[in-house]
């Protein structure tokens, strides 16, 4: 029977899909005008992930909505299926539902102009979805929908997410995701990937053929006749969109939509303001992470019994976000699957319990039967309707204070008892608004819980708790109480307004500028943001612009104008207000910060008691902040908004004269020291109208802070605001400041307009000073940007002027200018001369102020010319003047040029102080343009020591910080040392990718600095080194010969090396002289690392010449330096020239070694050497199979290492530098020598005209021409073999399996390596708890491993798994080489499925989606290698795939052995391995619409048998009932022992009835066993629920089938019961003697003792009086009372004696406090009773102050016949309430005793 109705709302019209992962349905939405919807229901057990994304970020993902996006609906558990509770946890997701069909299905169908549309749609939706901060990722044809309207539907974020998590798509999608996405490379994800998606959805569309399109040279459709303007659109468009590298995709999608627009004529149009211009409320949560957290902890700690705190106080001021947090709090937790129950007390509702109400009601629907029938009658005094449903007819009255009392106790035991097995939470909102009443209960509750898992979560304000109240009094208990957790909700900071902010506006980015500007307004309170976010909405204040992005119309923020939404309120509270306090207000509201006290005195017309009393009041009234400090009291307004209603109601003039007195005060006040204040007085001069003032303050103010505070950014952007639309005498020196300011922080288009204006205003008021220097500053961030042109211009115009009118200032400011041009084009010698002149200028007219700066020039320019010690002596003076003119940012540059020197001559730590240091006070005053150099610089010694992963992380900051600050020069400079770095690790793609951007950026501008000039000379030297392109290597090189000559040692010896090299390779000329010249000068500078560098390059000439002599003499020098400078590569070279001499036997053998040491490194280029050694010596020492598989191991890496780079002509000149033709001429030489077989080889003239060079490596003929044996020999060296050496084929292999199924895991594993020549392999099991497949076998014994998800999802998309080979055959999934692994060359990866036809509870299961396999995945094969000569075939993947089967018995028997499967005494299943295979089945069920029952069995009275018998006889009895079990069923279903004398069987595909007959049968057969010795008979109770009738989810077919058995019991065991609704919330089992054998060990000894012990007491010969004071002291020590007391009666049921005693005490009670009405009915029904006494008052409770009200057992004691007394028993109702168990054994005690009455 399938499921109609979910949670009362969504009708289920059709399945959609059912797998492993949950299932799909298509519903329709009754609470949502009927609309049809896609639901999706999670497995926990494969989902958990999903499930825990979707509980923190479904609702982030739910608000994204676009019209071109299918929408993601709600993320929530099941409440009810067909109006009945579910008691799991079954989450569901909503979204919307289309039928329209997905891209791929209509493809050829679509005519030009459609896929234009298609694609305008998709950069639509996707730069909104990017907007919004998010990234798509899985952008395919699938997962776009084509409407009739041909608009389109991408899939749902939610569905996206979900498939990104569990790394799930279609075969067709796998051709649109980024690499960096399917590498799984997260850090580099970013907008990007989705561009890339968009790149190749213009291949699919518009290119001939998609799956085999070549990227050099797409070919498109013929029938779209597209023109060469359109067809460059389209070459650039992909081209630039599918680089590999996510950082080169620069294309923006708005661009390419007006381009599209524009070239092909289209008239698409889309409204940005309308998408996006809406304020969305509904946000995720901000700011409470660790309220949450701890909210979690004490849900963490119930969940593992670390039960402490029961009650919690959230406590916040109103607006703070409490209710939102509980809100947050209650789902979060409903989501983790607990009962939570909130109700919010709404201010003056008169019903005093109400709240409680709400609470309870809702707790009815969950509450088992047997709880509310013992509570209901009680609970119906505040739920009438359970009058109704209890068929109560009336309860008795007593009087109102313990009615109270009473009622409070019942809640009280009702929640404990209702939370026993399960805990609860009680949010209550808004406790200040409760009743006074309520309050004693929630009190009551927290004093009295003792029992159960109740957590109380109340919320309030503690401002609006009365002072001096009970109230109060009772909310300062509970914060005392150690148990009681608080949890503070306090405003908002600056980082967290501003992610508030941004969920509101809906952007990617927090806007921390108009953030501070709320945090301001509002003081960090979320309510008080949303009024004013949307009133300035509604004012359209703040608008989205045309462009997309939210503007602020006003252009200064402290004009804008914030009201209240709460002014009503206010105004009615100020109305009431008595005119003292008003007064006193109005003058605290003029303030824009708090008033001291001693300011009110001054101002106010009161004597200072009238005051103090006032203050006092206001304080108490919390209208009032009161704060202390040094200078004593200050005050202001907590409500904001109050005070801005004051402050506005009074009367302008008014304000004004206030104003204009405070600031008076404040000036009087403060007037030698103004700073402290000057907000303030700024704030007051300006609001009365004094802004010449105010202006004078600030700018004195900004000035003396100097430019580069932050302090003063802030006072010269406010001094600006102020002087706008005016002429003010202060004006220029703002505008000059501000130019000032902004340039030297990097805001460089700031600081130009900055400047303009500053050109033109001084230009009209005929200033010709303050133009001159808005012209320098011009001239100064053209020279930045590198527009050397127009900064010249500037410099010469502006020397000029100031000649001509004898400005000597501006002048040297200009000729500094104009140096730094002259600098930057290298004529060192005239900066120098003019720089002399310069400071006898400067000194003469005493302008120190430019010393720094012509001390540093003075100290470049010898720099450039070599003189270097001079250089550092102007760089120290410069700093020294810096410094004294407290220049500290501008001190930064002679530091940085005195770290560059030390660098550059090996003075590693010297330079690293002085970066350091720069670093420290340009993040100090925040100033990027500086901070980007030291950055670069610190990443520059990185590399010079060659630690390239922390140069990489330096120098992408500083290009990063570059850009920002539209710094031409150090983004240049960056991408140089980006370029060198890739260049070293032999990442070569990456580094020409660094090539082409830096050529196009230099041909497009070659004003770069000098310096920077010679590093790309230096940069494009070693990069046409590395590919052999000779002639420009030569050229480039000797270019930055001629620029380092003087200045940088470091870099002009590398270069001479590299000339060295070139001339060696180019001419074949060997220098040795110039060697030992180069050497020479190595040694004299301190260039350890280069020195190592250079060495080691040149020692490959005397290798090559044979002159080992020499060779080794260099070596020895670099192995000196070794010692104290090591870098794996640098070391990896020198062994593999040392071994390579081959100066002694081991010596090939050791660089086999070091090679395969090295393999962690991922040296690839250094690798190629080692083989290319090898191969050419094994060759020579006639070891042919050797010499070949090392030569082609170096061909391959030669091709691995070049293959992604797009330009051929360096292709070729690296092969031929490497030797490309040689090495294959070597291996044909070689083969013919030794195999006698001509090879006919590919060589470089040969593919001249070839388009690309993957013919020169194919070497499949090659490899074909050898043939198995000689393959053999060939790998052997690289695939020794161990254990397994003798095994030659598979039938040798099966020989060797044995029963340990682990080792014959790992003897498969090793042979399928052998046959494979894998270098890696493991074999992949799934893992339950960790949801993931790991290792649980490998050839390196790394189970630690951890496999490519995306992998392992490609390969189940294939029956047989996959093979990806990169030697080029044809394989069926060659578009997946991505996957390959860095290094690796080919890999298989084979599921290892259940085996087919199998008709066991095994049996196989089907995959989720059309394509995937239809059986149970249970593991991987997957194995990998990185050499070439390997056996990654078609054949060794068939062997692979047959051998799977033989994994999956042997996997199946391991899970077997580890799960313990089979249970010894019963030989039935384990509960573990019956709960893995029920995980199984049910998945099956489902699917297939199949049924199946689920039988609960319970041998009955079984403590009996172990208790007469032994447990020997027990134990046979549990064997016997496992065989008779095993027998009674098909070898289909599954029989487990489930714990004790529990068993569960699974009968597969029976209905109801057949299930019943089989419980018969089993129950008959487990009757008729005879066991020898044990006279009783063996029977058991049957529960039986069944699938999916009962229902759909397992847990709750355990429970049900529970709950049936124990139904059977009640009605008197020994038969079969099927559950029923009649069942439903039957919680208690009834299978033993109850209260007596509880089946609590402990309990149960107790009790039977206390039964023997009161038997040998009747037998015994104590007095009479003693053995009832024996007995009544057992009587409580067993049912665990504090009284007992016996009544003894005469014939005529009179009370004649009484006996009475109490718990630790040895004497008799004489007056014991009995209830006569109860004992009286006792007596004259002759039936015993256990109930609450609630009519007796027996003291108080000290704690609670509540009655001490008595729980009472009340039994007759009869003989033959005759009541011989009464036995009473009490106990405190507040430690316990006797129950049924307990009134039963004391009446069974009492049964012993009464003969003795």
């Amino acid at each position: 029977m399938a499921m109609k109705l979910i949670d009362n709302r969504y009708k289920v019209d059709k399945v959609l899909e059912d797998s492993l992962y949950g299932s799909i349905y298509k519903v329709t939405d009754f609470w949502d005008n009927d609309k049809e919807l896609l639901m999706k229901l999670y497995n926990s057990e494969k989902q958990g992930n999903v499930i825990s994304y979707f509980t923190e970020n479904f609702i982030t993902l739910s608000m994204i909505e676009h019209k071109f996006l299918l929408a993601s609906g709600q993320f929530n558990i099941i409440k009810t299926i067909d109006r009945k509770k579910v008691n799991i946890k079954q989450y569901y997701s909503t979204m919307e539902y289309t039928e329209a069909p997905s891209l791929d299905e209509i493809n050829m169908e679509l005519s030009l102009k459609d896929r234009l549309n298609i694609i305008l749609q998709i950069c639509t939706v996707l730069d909104f979805i990017h907007h919004r901060g998010l990234v798509y990722k899985y952008l395919s044809p699938s997962n776009i929908f084509l409407l009739e309207d041909m608009s389109i539907k991408i899939m749902d974020l939610a569905t996206i997410y979900e498939r990104t998590i569990n790394k799930h798509y279609d075969d067709l999608t796998r051709y649109f995701i980024a690499p960096e996405v399917l590498l799984e490379h997260e850090d580099t994800v970013d907008i990007n990937a989705d561009k890339y998606s968009l790149g190749m959805m213009f291949i699919y569309l518009f290119a001939e053929n998609f799956y085999s399109f070549d990227d050099s040279q797409i070919k498109y459709k013929d029938h779209f006749h597209l023109d060469d303007g359109q067809l460059k659109f389209l070459d650039n468009t992909i081209i630039n969109l599918t680089r590999k590298n996510p950082a080169t995709r620069n294309c923006s999608l708005r661009d390419i939509i007006q381009d599209i627009n524009k070239i092909f004529h289209m008239n698409y149009r889309y409204d940005l303001v309308k998408e996006r211009g809406i304020l969305n409320f509904q946000t995720k949560i901000v700011g409470r992470e660790r309220e949450i957290d701890t909210i979690l902890s004490i849900d963490e700690n119930i969940f593992n019994n670390k039960y402490n705190n029961k009650l919690v106080l959230v406590k916040g001021d109103t607006g703070l976000g409490k209710t939102r947090f509980l809100k947050e709090i209650n789902y979060i937790l409903r989501m983790k699957g607990r009962d939570v129950y909130q109700t919010e007390i709404i201010e003056n509702d008169n019903m005093a319990l109400k709240p409680i109400e709400n609470i309870l009601r809702q707790t009815v629907k969950d509450t088992p039967s047997h709880i509310m029938s013992k509570y209901g009658r009680e609970l119906a005094r505040i739920l009438p309707e359970l009058k109704y449903m209890l068929d109560i007819e009336s309860y008795p009255t007593i009087g109102e204070d313990r009615e109270r009392l009473r009622l409070f106790d019942r809640i009280t035991s009702y929640l404990e008892e209702f939370s026993k097995d399960k805990p609860i939470y009680l949010i209550i909102d808004d406790v200040d608004n409760c009743d006074l009443q309520f309050l004693f209960l929630l009190d009551f509750i927290f004093k009295s819980l003792n029992k159960g898992s109740i957590v109380l979560i109340l919320a309030f304000n503690e401002n609006k708790i009365p002072d001096n109240s009970i109230e109060e009094d009772i909310i300062n208990r509970w914060n005392n109480q150690q148990e009681v957790e608080k949890i503070r909700i306090t405003n908002l900071g600056l980082s967290e307004i501003g992610e508030f902010i941004q969920y509101i506006l809906g952007i990617s980015y927090k806007p921390l500028k108009f953030s501070a500007v709320m945090l301001k307004e509002s003081q960090g309170n979320p309510r008080y943001i949303e009024y004013m976010m949307k009133d300035m909405y509604a004012t359209e204040e703040l608008y989205l612009s045309s462009e997309g992005y939210w503007e602020i119309k006003t252009q200064k923020y402290s004009d804008i104008y914030f009201p209240s939404s709460m002014d009503e309120v206010l105004n009615s509270q100020i109305h009431r207000m008595k005119r003292e306090h008003r007064e006193i207000l109005e003058i605290i509201s003029i303030y824009n910060s708090s008033i001291s006290k001693n300011t009110l005195l001054s101002t106010l017309d009161m004597n200072r008691d009238e005051i103090n009393n006032n203050l006092k009041e206001l304080v108490t009234m919390r209208l009032l902040d009161e704060r202390v400090a040094d200078w004593g009291y200050s005050y202001s307004i907590i409500n904001v908004q109050l005070k801005r209603l004051i402050y506005h109601q009074i009367p302008q003039e008014e304000r004004m004269r206030l104003h204009s007195k405070v600031a008076k005060l404040l000036e009087d006040s403060y007037s030698s020291d103004l700073s402290p204040i000057l907000d303030e007085l700024a704030y007051h001069l300006m609001s009365s109208n004094q802004k010449g003032k105010a202006l004078e303050y600030i700018v004195k103010e900004a000035e003396r802070l100097g430019v580069y505070s932050s302090q003063s950014t802030i006072l010269w952007e406010e001094a600006y605001e102020i002087a706008k639309g005016q002429d003010s005498e202060y004006k220029l020196i703002i505008l000059e400041n501000l130019g000032k300011v902004y340039s030297i922080r990097g805001q460089n288009d700031k600081a130009l307009t900055i400047y303009k204006e500053l050109f033109e205003y001084g230009q009209r008021l005929g200033k010709l000073e303050q133009s001159i220097a808005a012209r320098i500053g011009i001239g100064d961030i053209h020279l930045k940007r590198n527009y050397t042109d127009l900064a010249l211009k500037e410099a010469e115009a502006t020397m000029e002027l100031s000649k001509k009118h004898n400005c000597v200032d501006k002048l040297v400011q200009s000729s500094i200018l104009y140096n730094k041009i002259l600098l930057d084009s290298g004529k060192f010698d005239e900066v120098k001369s003019n720089m002399r002149e310069l400071l006898e200028t400067s000194l003469n007219n005493g302008l120190d102020k430019h010393l720094g700066n012509i001390f540093n020039l003075m100290g470049l320019s010898e720099y450039y010319i070599g003189n270097l010690d001079k250089a550092i002596i102007n760089y120290e003076k410069s700093i020294e003047c810096f410094k004294q003119t407290e220049d500290f940012i501008d001190s930064t540059k002679p530091m940085n040029n005195i770290a560059n020197i030390y660098s550059q001559h090996g003075e590693i730590s010297k330079a690293m102080e002085y970066y350091e240091e720069g670093l420290n006070i340009v993040e100090r005053y925040g100033v990027l343009n500086a901070k980007l150099f030291f950055l670069n610089n610190i990443g520059s010694i990185y590399v010079m020591i060659h630690d390239y992963e922390k140069a990489k992380k330096y120098i992408e900051e500083a290009r990063t910080t570059a850009i920002e600050v539209e710094d031409a020069n150090v983004e240049f400079l960056t991408n140089i040392n980006l370029g060198l770095i890739h260049l070293y690790i032999g990442d070569y793609e990456q580094s020409y990718n660094y090539y082409t951007v830096l050529n196009e950026k230099y041909s497009s501008n070659k004003g770069f600095s000098y310096e920077v000039t010679s590093y790309y000379y230096n940069f494009l030297g070693e990069f046409y080194y590395i590919f052999g392109k000779w002639d420009k290597a030569l050229e480039y090189t000797n270019k930055s010969i001629r620029a380092y000559k003087d200045f940088n040692t470091v870099e002009l010896l590398v270069s001479k090396a590299r000339i060295i090299l070139i001339r060696y390779f180019m001419d074949g000329i060997y220098d040795k002289d110039s060697i030992e010249e180069l050497r020479s000068e190595l040694k004299d500078r301190k260039l350890n690392y280069d020195r190592r560098d250079a060495l080691i390059n040149m020692a490959i000439i005397p290798y090559l010449e044979a002159d080992y002599e020499f060779l080794l003499d260099i070596l020895e020098e670099d192995i000196e330096l070794k010692e104290k400078y090591s870098a794996p590569m640098l070391d990896y070279k020198n062994k593999i020239l040392l071994y390579g001499m081959g100066y002694d036997e081991y010596s090939f053998e050791n660089l086999i070694k070091v090679q395969e040491n090295m393999k962690k490194y991922h040296l690839a280029h250094i690798d190629m050497y080692a083989n290319i050694l090898l191969g050419f010596k094994f060759s020579k020492d006639n070891k042919p199979y050797q010499a070949i598989n090392y030569l082609l191991e170096a061909l391959d890496l030669i091709y691995r290492l070049i293959k992604n780079i797009p330009d051929k002509d360096l292709q070729m000149s690296y092969i031929k530098k490497h030797m490309g033709d040689d090495i294959k001429r070597k291996i044909a030489e070689t083969i013919n020598r030794n195999l006698g077989v001509e090879v006919d080889c590919v060589y470089l003239d040969d593919i001249v005209l070839e388009k690309n060079i993957e013919g020169y490596f194919d070497y499949r003929s090659l490899i074909s021409l050898i043939d198995e044996d000689d393959f053999r020999r060939i790998t052997e060296l690289s695939y020794p073999s161990d254990e397994i050496g003798d095994i030659a084929n598979i039938e040798t292999m099966m020989s060797k399996l044995t029963s340990d199924y682990e080792y014959n895991i790992n003897i498969i594993l090793k042979y399928l390596a052998k046959e494979t020549l894998a270098q890696k392999g493991y074999i992949l099991i799934y893992d339950e708890e960790k949801r993931k497949y790991l290792p649980t076998a490998s050839l390196d014994d790394n189970l630690n491993w951890l496999p490519n998800e995306n992998l392992l999802s490609l390969a189940n998309r294939y029956e047989r798994g996959i093979l990806i080979n990169n030697n080029l055959q044809p394989n069926i999934v060659g578009l997946y080489r991505e996957f390959l692994p860095r290094d690796t060359r080919a890999l298989i990866c084979i599921p290892i499925m259940a085996i087919k036809g199998e008709n066991t509870f095994l049996e196989r299961e089907r995959r989720q989606k059309q394509g995937f396999s239809s059986q149970r995945i249970e593991g991987y094969i997957y194995l990998e290698t990185g050499r070439v000569f390997n056996r990654f075939d078609n054949k060794r993947y068939k062997l692979a795939n047959s051998l799977s089967q033989v994994l999956y018995i042997n996997i199946e028997n391991y899970k077997l052995k580890i799960l313990s499967t089979i249970d010894k005494l019963t030989g039935t299943y384990t509960r573990k391995y019956f709960e893995s295979e029920f995980n199984r089945i049910f998945d099956e069920a489902r699917r297939n619409d199949e049924t199946f029952a689920l039988l609960m069995l319970d041998i009955d009275r079984f403590k009996n048998i172990n208790d007469t018998y032994g447990h020997r006889k027990g134990d046979e009895v549990l064997n016997k009932m496992g065989q008779c079990l095993m027998k009674g069923v098909r070898k289909t279903d599954v029989v487990a022992r489930y714990g004790g004398e529990e068993f569960i069987v699974i009968l597969r595909n029976v209905n109801r009835k057949e299930a019943v007959n089989i419980g018969e049968k089993i129950r008959t057969n487990i009757q008729s066993i005879r066991i020898p010795g044990v006279e009783d008979s063996i029977t058991v109770s049957i529960g039986i629920s069944q699938f999916p009738k009962h229902s759909q989810f397992k847990e709750e077919l355990i429970e049900k089938a529970d709950q049936a058995l124990y139904s059977a019991k009640e009605k008197g065991r020994n038969r079969v019961k099927v559950w029923g609704t009649h069942l439903d919330n039957t919680l208690n089992r009834v299978d033993r003697l109850a209260g007596i054998l509880s089946g609590n060990i402990n309990q149960d000894q107790r009790n039977i003792l206390a039964l023997l012990d009161v038997i040998d007491l009747t037998k015994g010969n104590m007095k009479r009086d003693d053995k009832i004071f024996e007995f009544l002291g057992r009587l409580i020590e067993t049912v665990e009372g504090e009284f007992a007391t016996l009544i003894e009666l005469d014939e005529n049921n009179k009370q004649k004696n009484i006996y009475s005693r109490s718990r630790l005490n040895q004497e008799w009670v004489c007056q014991p406090i009995i209830n006569q009405i109860i004992v009286e009915r006792v007596i004259a029904n002759r039936k015993g009773e256990f109930l609450i006494d609630w009519d007796s008052i027996y003291d108080t409770d000290l704690v609670l102050e509540t009655p001490n009200w008595q729980s009472v057992i009340v039994l007759p004691i009869e003989f033959e016949g005759e009541i011989k007394g009464i036995v009473y028993i009490s106990v405190p109702l507040r430690e316990k309430e006797f129950d049924y168990n307990y009134y039963n054994m004391a009446k069974a005690l009492c049964g012993i005793v009464s003969a003795m009455i």
